[in-house]
């Protein structure tokens, strides 16, 4: 228990009265000519500058110089007194915690908790910070240190509300159990589990999913349920609201694209073109397009590079000098060995979107990024010769590729997944 600030008062009173005392024999050695206990050490110069040596003998009776042991003591008795000093504050420090970890269980109970505890706010300052008489000029400890309380109040009204309380179902607990195996698919269950229930614990088992290694579809799909938590600031349309943050939510974004989220690269392709972005948004949507692979995404992907809206919409000079100058920005910075815009440019030259089409310079392209360790140079590289865009190439090429892209993460590269994927022109015969 920590000591009351009475018994703090009492040994600072007990101190002052000892310095008072030994101030008093510094005053009577002076008076009768000899050397102050102040002085310490400096008696032995003192008398050396006069022409004589003083050592301090030993004898029976012990030392000659009483002002060098009076010194030695008063020493002795200041560090003393810093240590004391540490020690109430310590003290303090820990009935600071103990009334705070206190406020912030009676915070979290309930609402009309809450509501008591802000009308009572200046009786929980009082409780936790003791006052005591100011020595200086300097603000009161209250005043200087209430910063430090900042934060957890912040915190604890954050606080959604009462935790919901735990659900003992044996399918709740069966997959409780196997995420903390390491499950991401049970970890992504249960979160959609208490995400229905509009639980706030559902953001921490997505965390799980997303921290799965190997990467898979599951660890994916928790960064893109992430990303949307942390855009909308909600688990549903009828959970507490948070206030939203755009950057995080970029940022799981960027992670799932990069896991090899389709869905994360067009939401990304989206969110850059809400915030005025046009070169990124079409970096997003051309990856999308040839991660996809349908017609009609690749088809829809280059004409809304030149700003026209569907992939059935006729070119006009707008958007074919659109398209040109997008390609030219793009070769100018891959030029640069830029590893994205490489990327992109192999993209274009894919597509023949601003320059010729041509598969063979894609492919140097996409190997050139990969080289540089981009895994979609990787991921694209084979999917140029699964699809057959590079006929004279084996299909077994592509396997060095695909291996290296999920050793970097990028879950559809996976060996059983690609050798399912092909590429069929739609026929339009029937």
């Amino acid at each position: 228990m920590p000591l009351p600030l009475r018994q703090f008062q009492r040994l600072a009173a007990q101190r002052a009265k000892v310095v008072a005392r030994l101030q008093a024999e510094d005053a009577e050695d002076r008076t009768h000519g000899g050397n102050s206990w102040l002085d310490g050490a400096g008696c032995v110069a003192e008398t050396a500058a006069r022409g004589r040596t003083k050592k301090p003998a030993s004898t029976d009776a012990g030392f000659e110089c009483p002002g060098a042991c009076r010194w030695i003591y008063a020493w002795s008795h200041v560090r003393i007194g810093r240590a004391r000093g540490f020690a109430r504050r310590l003290l303090r420090l820990r009935l600071l915690l103990a009334k705070t970890v206190d406020m912030l269980r009676t915070l979290t109970a309930s609402a009309a908790s809450r509501n008591r505890f802000v009308r009572n706010l200046g009786a929980y300052t009082r409780a936790i910070v003791p006052s005591r008489p100011r020595m200086d000029r300097s603000p009161p400890w209250r005043l200087r240190h209430a910063w430090l309380l900042s934060p957890l109040l912040l915190a604890a009204c954050a606080t959604p509300g009462p935790r919901a309380p735990a659900d003992t179902t044996p399918e709740t607990l069966a997959l409780e159990t196997a995420a903390r195996h390491g499950d991401a698919e049970a970890a992504f269950q249960l979160a959609a589990h208490y995400r229905a229930r509009g639980d706030w614990r559902a953001e921490r088992w997505l965390g799980r999913a997303a921290r799965h290694r190997p990467v898979d579809r599951w660890v994916a799909r928790a960064e893109l349920e992430l990303a949307g938590i942390e855009m909308t600031g909600r688990l549903d349309a009828d959970a507490p609201t948070r206030k939203s943050r755009p950057a995080a939510a970029k940022r799981w974004l960027h992670r799932a694209a990069a896991h090899g989220s389709g869905a994360a690269m067009l939401a990304l392709a989206d969110a850059y073109r809400h915030d005025g972005a046009p070169r990124l948004a079409a970096r997003w949507q051309l990856r999308h397009a040839m991660a996809d692979g349908n017609v009609f995404t690749l088809a829809s992907a280059r004409k809304q590079l030149g700003g026209l809206p569907g992939w059935d919409r006729p070119d006009t000079a707008e958007s074919q000098a659109a398209v040109q100058d997008l390609a030219d920005a793009v070769a100018r910075e891959a030029a640069r060995g830029d590893t994205e815009a490489l990327v992109d440019l192999g993209l274009l030259r894919h597509l023949g979107a601003g320059v010729a089409q041509d598969q063979a310079a894609a492919m140097d392209c996409f190997r050139r990024a990969a080289d540089k360790g981009n895994v979609f140079g990787m991921y694209f590289a084979g999917l140029l010769i699964v699809r057959e865009w590079m006929p004279e190439l084996p299909r077994e090429a592509a396997a060095p590729w695909f291996a290296r892209a999920y050793a970097q993460g990028f879950y559809p590269a996976a060996d059983p997944a690609w050798r399912e994927i092909r590429f069929e022109f739609p026929d339009f015969s029937s």
